[in-house]
């Protein structure tokens, strides 16, 4: 069934969410709804769209429901409209019979379970779809109603009345706590504190008499202030002090402290233990406990009000007491802080004149720490200008030693190929006067003259590597491999020579002085393979995190480890010359060469199983070699 089908409903509450419960339920049984939050919107929306049924609250603004279906009924294109009284007011009797009088065909209580209301709306729709008479609105309906909204008026007085009597109670314990906090601001002593505190009680409850008493660590009262006339809680002539021999406590006190909960008692016939040992008989009590985090620490205590304590005293004394609760824990803290500033200030004055002693010292070894200083400087002056001077002689002999050994070096070509020259020429002029040792001695003389040329040449290139300068430039080391062992192996076309390249990164360096560097490797792994049937060479790197390494890997004889540091001295040679042609400097050029790129070069090796030669160039273009430095 479509909603028009099922009629359309108009629900009258001046609270939204009640309003917007009951729309959303009649929607959901689709019927159409309208909605309206007050009685003089609701009657326009009835005379403009003629709803099928209005449910209404009873109390609403401007209008009330009784108006407005009086003012419906009066009207007749409006007066049969049904209606239903949904509200949480008015269950009186009287109230239940003034909405039948003027034609409410329902009243359900709120809350209503949305299945019976529902029902309830399907009922009054049909048993309105059948013709009925409207009952006439009579002369005592209006009084009824008259007096139903005077009633209505006069209950709302009282409460208002009532309301203002709470509203003036709670401005004058609010006015109290005020008063109580500010004692905790200006009182000096905890004794004034609890007599403002008392004051304020005292003016809430009428009472004439009082006393504040606190819990010491020992669990004896020490009462903080009494004005109660010959108490013999406490000398005659002192309104404060600690109660003794009150362990257990006596009467109320025992029972407010024992079980922290306040206590009134104007009959104090009935209580037969009512006060501690000694203390007059009061006609009247008001016992509250004083309790910080769950504990109770102390009490106050009323007495002798004219006419009796009320429930209303006790509450207004329990909301002072969380006051006066905070006033003394907060002037505690506060006497707590001053002492403890006090000591502070002590252990200030104390810290104060150890460290005015203690900078004296230190001022005293500052001084003195000053001159040795002082004579530290001057001894590192003399021994920066001793290095000065040293370094000076140094490179002025290394300079003379590299000109001797140069020109040592370039002189000694003349006489070499002289001895080479004329050796050549008595050998193929005069073999015939020689026997075969004569021979062999010629021919010995002629190899030492071709070694001492190599080592002369040698010691060139090796005198020019400290002069020359360095031109950086990127290397592809695969190709300049290939390169060198193509030409190598044109130099040995005997050999089985096998070449394994592996990874190859590119590198950053003098691309001359690199060359030479693997011309000196891969001849050297030649040289020392000679013994097997085919040389193998492997060349491989790697990029570590600041430098590049390189290695240069055979298959040849190899080297004893304990030895490794000799490989690359000058004339250093781990074979025998007679087996292995060579003059020992060509290791020592490939160390020259990679320390002046600001790298390093080392060997490994083991006897008949080979021997590999790393190398590694730094990747900081930026450095600055020892022997650049000294250039």
């Amino acid at each position: 069934m479509k909603p028009a089908d099922k009629g359309t409903i108009l629900t009258v509450d001046d609270r939204a969410p009640d309003r917007e419960l009951m729309v959303l339920l009649l929607k959901h049984a689709h019927y159409r709804v309208l909605e309206a939050a007050d009685g003089i919107q609701a009657l326009e929306l009835v005379r403009n769209k003629h709803p099928d049924l209005i449910i209404s609250d009873v109390l609403l603004p401007h209008m009330d429901a009784y108006e407005l279906v009086r003012w419906l009924r009066l009207d007749p294109a409006t007066a049969a409209i049904p209606v239903i009284f949904y509200t949480a007011a008015f269950n009186e009797l009287e109230a239940r019979d003034l909405a039948r009088d003027c034609g409410v065909d329902l009243i359900l209580s709120k809350p209503t379970e949305p299945e019976k209301i529902l029902k309830s709306v399907a009922a009054v729709l049909e048993a309105r779809s059948q013709p009925q008479s409207v009952p006439p609105l009579t002369e005592a309906f209006d009084q009824k109603h008259q007096q139903l909204l005077i009633n209505k008026l006069i209950r709302q007085v009282d409460a208002l009345h009532r309301s203002e009597d709470r509203y003036q109670r709670q401005a004058q314990i609010v006015t109290g706590i005020n008063r109580v906090f500010h004692a905790a601001l200006t009182c000096e002593t905890e004794e004034e504190l609890a007599r403002t505190s008392l004051e304020v009680a005292k003016e809430l409850t009428g009472s004439p008499i009082s006393l504040m008493g606190m819990l010491t660590r020992a669990s004896k009262l020490k009462v903080i202030y009494c004005d109660w006339p010959g108490c013999p809680l406490l000398d005659s002539k002192k309104k404060s002090g600690c109660v003794e021999g009150v362990k257990p406590f006596h009467g109320f006190f025992d029972r407010i402290i024992g079980e922290g909960q306040s206590l009134i008692a104007n009959d104090i016939q009935g209580h037969l233990d009512s006060s501690a040992a000694g203390c007059p008989q009061p006609a009247s009590f008001l016992g509250t406990p004083l309790k910080y985090d769950g504990r109770t620490i102390g009490l106050i205590a009323l007495r002798n009000k004219t006419g009796g304590f009320e429930p209303s005293d006790q509450e207004a004394v329990e909301s002072l007491s969380f006051a006066i609760v905070e006033a003394f824990m907060r002037k505690r803290a506060e006497e707590a802080l001053r002492q403890a500033h006090a000591e502070l200030e002590l252990r200030v004055e104390d810290r104060t004149a150890e460290l005015k002693w203690a900078v004296e010292d230190l001022q005293k070894e500052v001084a003195m720490r000053q001159q040795a200083e002082r004579e530290v400087q001057e001894i590192n002056e003399q021994l920066e200008q001793r290095v000065r001077d040293r370094t000076a002689e140094l490179e002025a002999a290394n300079r003379e030693l590299e000109a001797f050994s140069y020109s040592v070096s370039h002189d000694l070509k003349t006489p070499i190929r002289a001895i080479q020259g004329y050796s050549r020429m008595l050998l193929e002029e005069q073999t015939a006067g020689l026997d075969a040792e004569g021979l062999r001695l010629f021919q010995v003389v002629i190899d030492n003259t071709k070694l001492m040329d190599r080592l002369v040449n040698d010691l060139l290139v090796l005198s020019r590597l400290s002069r020359q300068p360095l031109h950086r430039s990127p290397i592809d080391p695969t190709l300049m491999v290939r390169k060198i062992f193509r030409e190598l192996q044109q130099h040995a076309p005997e050999k089985d020579l096998q070449l394994v390249i592996k990874d190859l990164p590119p590198a950053l360096g003098d691309h001359g002085l690199i060359n030479q560097v693997m011309v000196n490797l891969l001849s050297n792994s030649i040289k020392f393979c000679r013994v097997k049937e085919t040389c193998v060479i492997e060349v491989g790197g790697r990029n570590d995190e600041n430098e590049t390494v390189f290695y240069v890997k055979d298959n040849g004889v190899g080297f004893n480890m304990n030895y490794a540091h000799k490989l690359f001295g000058v004339f250093q040679t781990l074979h025998s010359r007679d087996q292995y042609e060579g003059t020992g400097v060509g290791l020592a050029i490939v160390q020259r060469i990679i320390h002046r790129h600001g790298g390093r070069v080392w060997a490994e090796g083991k006897v008949g199983e080979g021997a590999t030669f790393f190398f590694a160039l730094p990747k900081n273009v930026g450095i600055t070699t020892s022997d650049e430095k000294t250039r």
